[in-house]
């Protein structure tokens, strides 16, 4: 008894989070059911059996429930587009991709600043110093020369799985310093620190290493900076890099 593989029709649906899962996509995939009848053939040497497809069936429709179903399945609940779940529901494309959830970004902290409000002959937009050699020429009474900005902690953002996300978002090759302030008070024979600038200018230099090695080189690099003086304070540093 010869039988035909009929299928039945289906709806595969697959949802993919970024990442950094700041957003979802909902992945549809119809497919039809097919019934095949066998067609008679003429009397022949040779046993030759063709089937036809006589029937076509439509999939039955997506539900709003199945859409959501499948974002719970993958642990999305926030930032869930109910425009983006109702093209999904309603669209007869055959194949469609859809961003169904996006998440909120956080908001970046900024660090405190002072906005001049006075200019002078050596002022300058790009100066860090805008009053050149650091001297007022002329104030009036009441007047404002400036304004401190204080810091903004920023916001945390939320992703489509309703965890929180930090401000800093590091990526491939980010090096991330832990240091006490002995690092960059750390002293040389003339009295001078090591200080910022020269601890990123280290930093940067060594940026190729992987993170153990820049520890070494660090040290190397501090050692020749100190030389033999004595250090009243204690040095501890902690190197993370992203590989990946």
């Amino acid at each position: 008894m010869i039988k035909t593989l009929d299928t039945e029709p289906s709806v595969d649906l697959e949802t993919n989070l970024t990442k950094d899962k700041m957003e979802a996509f909902l992945f549809v995939k119809k497919k039809l059911g097919k019934k095949y009848a066998l067609i008679d053939c003429k009397p022949m040497q040779k046993v030759k059996v063709i089937a036809r497809c006589v029937i076509e069936e439509e999939p039955a429709p997506i539900r709003y429930e199945d859409v959501m179903e499948a974002l719970q399945n993958k642990g999305v609940v926030f930032g869930i587009q109910e425009d983006a779940i109702m093209k999904a529901v309603q669209d007869t494309a055959g194949e469609i991709t859809v961003k169904i959830a996006t998440g909120l970004p956080p908001v970046e902290s900024a660090d405190a600043s002072i906005m001049y409000n006075f200019q002078d002959e050596d002022w300058s937009v790009t100066a860090k110093n805008p009053y050149g050699d650091g001297k007022i020429h002329s104030v009036s009474v009441g007047e404002i020369v400036a304004i401190k900005r204080p810091p903004d902690p920023g916001e945390p953002g939320i992703d489509v799985t309703g965890e929180p996300v930090s401000g800093v978002r590091l990526q491939k090759g980010d090096i991330v310093l832990f240091y006490t302030d002995g690092l960059t008070e750390a002293l040389n024979s003339a009295q001078k620190q090591l200080g910022i600038e020269k601890l990123a200018e280290l930093l940067n230099s060594n940026a190729l290493y992987d993170a153990s090695q820049i520890i070494d080189r660090l040290i190397v690099d501090l050692g020749q900076f100190i030389g033999d003086y004595h250090q009243t304070d204690d040095i501890t540093l902690v190197v993370l890099k992203v590989e990946q």
